[in-house]
């Protein structure tokens, strides 16, 4: 965006993001495409961010906008763009675009906690052999990334909500009531 007021909405809805204030990263996100209709990278972040708030208004909203301005947006940009709105052929193909995401933005924890939650949630479903264990790997190189749970030692950090919660749910299944308690005792 050659707009001021607008990348500066962007960048607070991005501190706003990686804080895990998602509603305010929402309501900046949506400011910076109000101020500047064509700001594909603000609208990417848009769908993004309302996903975790179940605004579907605003997760097409962004979406119309990035797609419309795709290509302004840089490589790894149109990996996650795709990964987020293209219709799955198969669960391969939607764990293929995941992993180009985290390829192209390999130190960027939300894509890292992205594909953790693809293998979580459609990993059983689509009959992924070993789909917990990739799951529980990629939660925990997010939170390894996540400079807002201390980088590496980010398990003896603050913890993004979300992630950890499948996280208490892996060790559950392995039945590892250590992990269970200690991970717990992280979110409580």
């Amino acid at each position: 965006s050659a707009s001021l007021p607008a990348i500066r909405a962007y960048l607070a809805g991005r501190e706003a993001f990686r804080g895990g204030r998602m509603e305010d990263a929402v309501q900046r996100f949506r400011e910076a495409t109000l101020l500047d209709s064509t700001f594909a990278l603000a609208g990417l972040e848009l769908s993004r961010a309302a996903g975790w708030t179940k605004s579907d208004g605003d997760v097409g909203r962004g979406a119309r906008i990035a797609r419309s301005g795709r290509d302004r947006l840089s490589a790894p940009d149109r990996a996650l763009l795709d990964a987020m709105t293209r219709q799955w052929v198969s669960a391969p193909t939607m764990f293929e675009r995941w992993n180009a995401v985290v390829t192209a933005y390999p130190a960027r924890p939300e894509n890292w906690y992205a594909l953790g939650d693809a293998h979580f949630h459609w990993g059983p479903l689509a009959g992924e052999e070993g789909s917990f264990e990739r799951a529980e790997a990629a939660f925990r190189r997010g939170w390894a990334l996540d400079s807002a749970a201390s980088g590496a030692s980010a398990i003896s950090g603050r913890l993004v909500a979300e992630p950890m919660v499948h996280l208490v749910e892996l060790a559950h299944v392995r039945g590892d009531t250590v992990e269970v308690l200690r991970l717990a005792n992280r979110v409580l």
